[in-house]
């Protein structure tokens, strides 16, 4: 695939990382997960509660 990423993703509003942090005991553990969307979230706090509702 040699397009442009916007030529390729023409609906792609927006990308997000979500890292989750887990203590059990003493054992922490750390998740990352990346999220694509089709419409632009500016602000943390709505990118949080789209991705916790998929």
């Amino acid at each position: 695939m040699n397009k442009p990423i916007r030529a390729a993703w023409k609906k792609l509003g927006g990308t997000g990382m979500i890292a989750s942090r887990r203590q059990i005991g003493k054992v922490v553990s750390i998740d990352h997960r990346y999220a694509i969307g089709s419409c632009s979230v500016r602000m943390v706090a709505l990118f949080a509660k789209a991705s916790g509702s998929h």
